[in-house]
């Protein structure tokens, strides 16, 4: 009879520790007790990561041995060099600014209402290569196979709202 395996994936964000959340508010000067979203990302992009990097590494360090540990079969850096999981494009580009828009998660008993993602105002312009930079690191830590998780352009780009008579710079492909 063979023993059944069960299989269990996850998206890469793992729970932050205590002293990295710590240094993480020391640099931005934002709440890490408080909900945020994508705004504290631009923020969070904007910080001297060099500030936070030694705890972060080594953080990443503790969580790559922990998932080897308990035999996780693909590794993640848990996503801790990022303000949430769509961070690394905020990190990666310039050209974002904060708008009024906003999203309202619902469940059965309460609805909660957050700023939205960060529209385009400027042609983008690539600064950084984050995702590039945490398979590096990550890999150079394990021999199994390693996870980074990007979002979906469909979850990043928003196109003019012509109705609420704002305009948006179109998208357009970069050369």
């Amino acid at each position: 009879m063979s023993k059944l395996h069960p299989r269990a994936d996850h998206v890469g964000s793992l729970l932050r520790p205590a002293s990295l959340l710590r240094a993480i508010e020391a640099e931005t000067g934002i709440s890490m007790g408080e909900v945020h979203a994508t705004d504290f990302s631009l923020a969070f992009a904007k910080a001297d990561q060099d500030a936070i990097g030694q705890i972060t590494e080594n953080q990443i360090r503790a969580v790559v041995a922990k998932q080897e540990e308990i035999g996780i079969g693909t590794i993640t850096d848990g996503e801790f060099r990022r303000a949430f999981f769509m961070g690394s494009l905020d990190q990666a580009v310039r050209g974002f600014e904060p708008t009024d828009d906003t999203i309202v998660f619902h469940d059965d008993e309460r609805s909660v209402e957050l700023e939205g993602r960060p529209i385009v105002t400027q042609r983008l312009e690539v600064v950084g290569y984050p995702g590039a930079d945490e398979a590096r690191f990550t890999s150079s830590l394990t021999d199994a196979p390693v996870k980074v998780t990007f979002p979906a352009a469909s979850s990043v780009a928003k196109p003019a709202d012509v109705q609420a008579g704002r305009h948006r710079p179109p998208l357009r492909t970069l050369r």
